[in-house]
């Protein structure tokens, strides 16, 4: 059976009730047709609508009859003006000849929730002759052990469900005769099913947990490449004694300047691949594996430095000892650390070593080889060694030059004529000192070539140095930037947190923890938003708005992964607080006469808590609790914790005390035993 029931919303309360309209449209389905709203002042067309027979025929046909009885709800603040008008109004309706001889029972809502409108609510006293059955809700913020709702729209879980169990339960909340107080406490109880802002946390720790066991492959970029010795001027090999042979260093010149432009090439390439911003690939695949993974390159990114740190040390000591400093760049960094450090130095050997290596290192910088090699003992002796033996094959030139050309053999045939009318040569110019000349300038160019293949192989010495220098010089501190950036990255995803969800939770409505995601879902989904490359909001700064995006959006596909709710079987202490929310939602002092009733809609389960209560089937994943509390006086009510509370900040002042000394009238109210025991105890 359901009741049909008209809803009559004063403006003083429109803005607690109206967001409920939806609600009920939802959760009632079909019984949402017993269900109708109207203007205070204009209530009659809504209510003839309500009881319109095929209406009523439609509920029946859906398997709820409903109740010749209409139900009237009223909420209102006992100071609306219009309050008294409209509920004499109805009285009449219903006691005269325009009801057509309905019966109608009126529930009256005053929201109470100041001290004006506490002391208003004495305008409608219980009155056991009232004609129309009546019942009055006082509705507070305070509840009756003194407990404040902190927002008046938690109110609104009390007027939904009270509405509901009137209209299709058999909660006993109607009025027999008369008029009569009641104070009521609603609470419900139900298994929260997770909403994606709830997955949110779980989701950024299971990714803040990936890629533990990583182990880092760091891929630096390669060094520049040289050219191999094959690219040398070949050995000059002898020829014959016609012409004299040539000095080979222009060849030798013009090969090394060849390789020099070959090698500057290949170091600029290698540089271009460490111009800023850069992320080696070592870190990119551990962006994508998690913060453990990143960790784990951190580890190793520090390893490679302090090995290239290592690698440039030990080429600087081969420079250091090609040019006979061996143990000098040490000495001078220990002298410098010393002088870091405030402790006493020889200023002298400091100030000529600093001098010393600062232009030597600025020499290496500016690719001056050149300079290097004329402080290389043994570059100079293979230079000195070169320019005598090219002075050496210029004099045998000039001896070439001074003597008569041999002219070439005659042909086979005429040979014989021709001998005999060739001129003999003198004795100084015999052929055989040509030859001497000549094979002494092939001899001086074998030795050259082999001097100049080892003086190329000493400024290749120094080019592989500076080449290697080069390349660490630029590549060391793209590594410390790759390390600084992060290590920043990682402070700032151990300090990231997502902003809790900014819904508020209603005292009214007891949660219990519902089901969530299985572990290996949160790891799946957290991969993939890995992969996704979540963690670059990070990497090149702090733009939280967009990780927080990117995590809702995992969280709701991980909603899918959300197994079914479980019945609902509260714990004893779970039900104690259902019982506490459910406290009679009115502030009034504790008499004798007052008696208490609860009513479950769904299982109590055989739960106690000190009153008795019945029960009966409710909407599956809930329970809903009424505890009623009567019967009630307006003189009952506490009208001293009507208090406002203080907004935050505010100063909370000691209350006034009476000029009279009295106490408050209301707080004295006739009590026949209390006189009786004084009788007797005079």
């Amino acid at each position: 059976m359901v009741h049909p029931t008209l809803l009559l919303v004063f403006p003083s309360a429109r803005a607690l009730v109206e967001p409920l309209y939806a609600v009920w449209e939802k959760r009632l389905g079909p019984k949402a047709l017993a269900l109708e709203r109207a203007q205070p002042q204009a209530w009659r067309k809504e209510f003839w609508r309500l009881l319109n027979q095929g209406r009523l025929l439609t509920l029946h046909a859906r398997g709820f009859p409903p109740d010749p009885a209409p139900t009237l709800v009223v909420v209102a603040s006992p100071l609306d003006g219009e309050l008294e008008a409209t509920l004499a109004e109805l009285e009449t309706f219903f006691l005269g000849a325009g009801s057509q001889g309905l019966e109608a029972r009126l529930h009256l809502v005053l929201l109470l929730r100041n001290q004006e409108e506490f002391r208003a609510a004495g305008r409608f006293p219980p009155d056991p002759n009232h004609p129309l059955p009546s019942r009055v809700w006082p509705l507070a913020l305070w509840n009756r052990q003194g407990e404040h709702l902190a927002r008046e729209e938690y109110l609104q879980v009390w007027v939904q469900y009270f509405v509901e169990a009137l209209l299709h339960t058999n909660a006993p909340l109607q009025p027999t005769r008369g008029r009569d107080w009641m104070g009521l406490g609603i609470a419900c109880m139900k298994r929260s099913q997770p909403q994606a802002h709830d997955l949110v946390p779980g989701l950024w720790e299971a990714i803040k947990g990936a890629g533990e066991g990583y182990s880092p492959t760091l891929s630096l970029p390669p060094p520049p490449g040289r050219p191999s010795e094959a690219r040398y001027p070949p050995k000059p090999e002898r020829q014959d004694c016609l012409r004299y042979p040539e000095w080979q260093g222009s060849l030798w010149e013009r090969a090394l300047q060849a390789l020099s432009q070959e090698e500057e090439a290949a170091l600029e390439e290698a540089l271009l691949s460490l111009e800023n911003p850069i992320r080696f690939s070592g870190v990119d695949q551990a962006l994508c594996q998690g913060p453990k993974a990143l960790e784990a390159t951190l580890t190793a990114l520090r390893g490679a430095q302090a090995e290239l740190q290592s690698r440039r040390q030990a080429v600087l000591a081969e420079l250091d000892e090609g040019l006979g400093l061996r143990g000098q760049r040490a000495r001078y960094r220990r002298l410098k650390a010393r002088k870091d450090q405030g402790r006493p130095v020889d200023t002298e050997e400091f100030n000529r070593l600093e001098a010393l290596f600062q232009g030597l290192d600025g020499l290496l910088e500016e690719g001056r080889l050149d300079a290097l090699l004329e402080k290389d003992g043994e570059a100079r002796i293979i230079q000195n060694k070169l320019n005598d033996l090219k002075a050496e094959l210029a004099e045998g030139q000039e001896a070439w030059n001074k003597q008569e050309a041999v002219p070439p053999p005659p042909p086979r045939g005429l040979r014989g004529f021709w001998e005999r009318f060739r001129p003999r040569p003198t004795a100084s110019e015999t052929p055989s000192s040509r030859k001497r000349l000549c094979d002494e300038a092939w001899s001086i160019l074998g030795e050259a070539h082999e001097l100049h293949k080892a003086y190329a192989d000493r400024l290749g010495k120094y080019r592989r140095i500076y080449l290697e220098i080069s390349y660490l010089n630029v590549l060391l501190p793209a590594l410390a930037e790759e390390e600084r950036q992060l290590q920043e990255t990682l402070e700032r995803i151990q300090s990231f947190s997502p902003r809790p969800p900014s819904r508020t939770h209603n005292p009214l409505v007891v949660r219990l923890t519902g089901p969530r995601p299985p572990r290996s879902a949160y790891r799946q989904e957290a991969a993939r938003l890995l992969q996704d490359g979540i963690l670059e909001h990070l990497w090149y700064g702090d733009d939280r708005e967009a990780l927080e995006e990117e995590l809702l959006e995992g969280a709701e596909r991980l909603l899918a992964h959300t197994p079914p709710p479980e019945p609902l079987n509260p714990s004893p202490e779970a039900w104690a607080l259902l019982v506490k929310a459910a406290t009679p939602q009115v502030p009034v002092r504790t008499w004798p006469e007052h008696r208490v009733y609860a009513y479950v809609l769904g299982s109590a389960q055989g739960q106690r808590w000190g009153e008795p209560y019945a029960e009966e089937p409710g909407r599956e994943g809930e329970v809903v609790l009424f505890r009623l509390l009567y019967p009630l006086t307006a003189e009952d009510l506490w009208r001293e914790g009507a208090e406002p509370f203080p907004e935050e900040g505010e100063e909370v002042s000691a209350p006034e005390a009476s000029s009279q000394g009295d106490a408050p009238t209301d707080a004295l109210r006739p009590n026949s035993l209390l006189d009786e025991l004084q009788g007797l105890l005079r």
